[in-house]
């Protein structure tokens, strides 16, 4: 994603320097800087940067303004504008370092990191009675593909949403012991497509949604499972669902599909 911001520059003596910051929520993290502009007359400036993939929300945006000696001026600040479709990768490792997981909502009565049978870092959320979500994005995001690997580790059912608008606007790709289900939320539930399942306790599969305007395709591992169709939901962040028990996460990348 890309941020631009416009300004202007007045009563100008001598020459500014000016750039943009922006930091990560990840308490040590450094500040990443955008080119430097210098102005030296009256006038307007535009800044861009691309947002890198931190698999963590920005935290601070702002600009650093210099020069040498003497040198002043007025900066305004007219817009700042955000425009892309996501790019992320999440991982249980980042998720691990920040318990407040910044710029997620959260629906879950505990969390905990791998045990030592687990062949790779794990994050684990628990919830006790009922279902439990955990999600991010905007109504921005509209066609992208997002992928996870997950584990349905002691919980009745667990999976991934797109489309997310709301705990009662959703699509949930849906794993349980026997069988995987595509659902729509929307005000009420529809279970839109069901397959057979063979799935061991603790295996971990590879989840998928694809989303290109109202057209979502599901994927277990790799393989197509079905296609729908559904008007209602084209835009919304993305998450996990799951219910009764632990769910573990151990990556999971947003991408955008759309085609400029």
């Amino acid at each position: 994603m890309k941020i631009r911001l416009e300004g202007s520059v007045a009563e100008v003596c001598g020459s500014i320097d000016i750039k943009a910051f922006l930091r990560y929520s990840d308490r040590n993290s450094d500040l990443i800087y955008s080119d430097i502009i210098s102005q030296n007359r009256q006038g307007d400036f535009v800044i861009e940067m691309i947002i890198p993939d931190p698999g963590q929300p920005v935290r601070d945006l702002g600009l650093e303004i210099g020069g040498a000696e003497k040198n002043s001026g007025r900066i305004l600040l007219h817009a700042v504008r955000l425009s892309g479709q996501p790019q992320m990768t999440i991982t249980a490792s980042k998720l691990l370092e920040n318990h407040d997981f910044p710029g997620w909502i959260k629906n879950f009565d505990a969390m905990r990191p791998g045990f030592r049978s687990d062949a790779e870092p794990t994050l684990y959320l628990i919830k006790n009675s009922g279902p439990g979500t955990m999600v991010t994005g905007t109504n921005r995001w509209q066609d992208y593909v997002f992928n996870a690997q997950v584990k349905l580790h002691m919980a009745d059912s667990g999976g991934i949403l797109v489309r997310h608008q709301g705990q009662r606007r959703y699509i949930a790709l849906i794993l349980r012991k026997d069988r995987i289900q595509l659902i729509k939320e929307y005000y009420t539930t529809s279970v839109l497509l069901e397959q057979k399942v063979n799935l061991p306790p603790g295996k971990t599969v590879n989840l998928s949604l694809q989303c290109t305007g109202p057209d979502i395709s599901a994927f277990l591992d790799g393989k197509q499972i079905g296609k729908i169709t559904v008007p209602e939901l084209v835009c919304g962040g993305v998450g996990f669902i799951f219910e009764n028990g632990c769910f573990g996460i151990i990556n999971a990348q947003v991408r955008s599909n759309r085609k400029y």
